[in-house]
């Protein structure tokens, strides 16, 4: 199975919001001075509540393992929390590597503990407080806590 590079943010049952976020990052592109990485998205549902997963393109094979590939992801991933800033309409979000089905709101609820251990893990701020507040969360935008994002390392 390969591995990929990405966003993948929860909605719960708001199909529209989940909607509206693809529509915000349809047409994308980050650029850094390392190139150019037009977004695709896709979206559906998991366990009855909806997902977005946005996925940078044209990243290099083998980019996983790479620690000057990794710093690419990192300065794509600096750029999506950068975006999302704009649509805040997610219930919680991961970036990271391999981020697609990471956490369901069931495993979410079965072990609140463990977002404290996940790089750039962004919840709102009521679903947080709702877990009990696990964790050293920060304020990422007014609503939203997170633990800060500390970019791609090797075995991350």
């Amino acid at each position: 199975m390969g591995q990929f590079y990405g966003l993948a943010a929860e909605f719960g049952k708001d199909k529209e919001s989940c909607e509206k976020f693809i529509d915000f990052f349809n047409n994308r592109t980050i650029r850094t001075n390392r190139g150019e990485y037009p977004l695709t998205n896709s979206f559906g549902p998991l366990e009855s509540n909806f997902w977005s997963w946005t996925v940078p393109l044209n990243l290099p094979s083998g980019y996983i393992h790479a620690q000057e590939d990794l710093l690419t992801l990192t300065l794509i991933g600096e750029e999506l929390l950068r975006l999302i800033k704009s649509v805040p309409i997610f219930r919680y979000c991961i970036l990271g590597i391999d981020v697609d089905g990471y956490l369901t709101e069931k495993e979410l609820f079965q072990d609140p503990d463990f977002i404290d251990k996940i790089n750039g893990f962004i919840i709102r701020e009521d679903l947080y407080n709702e877990l009990g507040r696990p964790g050293t969360f920060t304020e990422f935008i007014p609503g939203f806590v997170w633990k800060e994002y500390q970019g791609e390392k090797v075995g991350a």
